[in-house]
C-alpha cells in the first residue's frame, strides 16, 4: 500500500518526503560539519538550516516541527504558514564540488597507505 499526500501541489509518497525531509537533510549538515568542523560552523547557517528543516518536515511532522519553530527558535506564527523555502541548484558548481571531493577522498586514501607504509 503507498500512502500519498499532497504537498504544494506536489502529490508524493510520504516514504519519499520523509527521506527527503529527514534523512537526506540531516545529511547535509553532517557534510557541513565535517568540511568545516562542529566548533567552525557558522550559527547563521545552522540557524537556517534548522528553519527550512523544520518547514520542509511541517506537513509529515508537524508537531515536532511547531515545537521546533516556537520553542527552539522562538519564532512567531506557525512553521505550516511559511513559505516553502527556495532553493537554487547550480549544476557547475556541484560539479565543481564532486570533482573537489573525489580528489580529497583520493588525498585522504593515498595519505593512509603512506601512514601504513611507515607503520611497517
Amino acid at each position: 500500500v503507498c500512502v500519498c499526500v499532497c504537498v504544494h501541489s506536489v502529490c508524493v509518497r510520504v516514504s519519499d518526503a520523509l527521506k527527503f525531509s529527514f534523512y537526506d537533510f540531516q545529511g547535509i549538515r553532517d557534510t557541513y560539519r565535517v568540511h568545516c568542523g562542529a566548533a567552525d560552523m557558522h550559527k547563521e547557517s545552522i540557524t537556517k538550516w534548522i528553519e527550512n528543516h523544520m518547514i520542509i518536515l511541517s506537513p509529515i511532522c508537524p508537531h515536532l516541527a511547531e515545537h521546533v519553530w516556537s520553542r527552539v527558535l522562538k519564532k512567531s506564527g506557525l512553521v505550516v504558514r511559511q513559505e516553502w523555502p527556495e532553493m537554487t541548484f547550480d549544476l557547475l558548481l556541484h560539479r565543481q564540488y564532486l570533482t573537489l571531493m573525489g580528489s580529497v577522498s583520493d588525498f585522504r586514501s593515498a595519505k593512509d597507505k603512506a601512514a601504513q607504509r611507515t607503520l611497517r
